[in-house]
């Protein structure tokens, strides 16, 4: 988003009545094909999709698009991510192909 496309959408929220949000990235997390970005807006964390976050810096509240408030993940939920006893094995795997 560059200086005349922030002032447009200035413009254009200021005439929709919409009140300016601060919008701000705190971290992105490329996988597979996707980018997931958790943002915050007027302080609060919301983790959205590349279009969410574009939807939010044109000044779209997270009310309007129906966010839920972002919440860490707990350690026991971290099913995703190998521990370190698999690297071994995985590490096989990969060069045994």
């Amino acid at each position: 988003m560059n200086a005349f496309s922030r002032t447009t959408t200035d413009l254009a929220n200021a005439l929709m009545g919409r009140p300016r949000q601060d919008v701000r990235v705190c971290s992105s997390e490329f996988n597979g094909g996707t980018t997931r970005y958790v943002v915050s807006v007027n302080r609060e964390l919301y983790e959205v999709a590349e279009y969410t976050l574009r939807a939010l810096q044109k000044g779209f509240t997270p009310e309007e698009l129906e966010l839920e408030p972002y919440r860490e993940p707990e350690p026991d939920e971290w099913d995703d991510y190998a521990s370190a006893d698999d690297f071994p094995a995985l590490y096989r795997a990969t060069v045994n192909r």
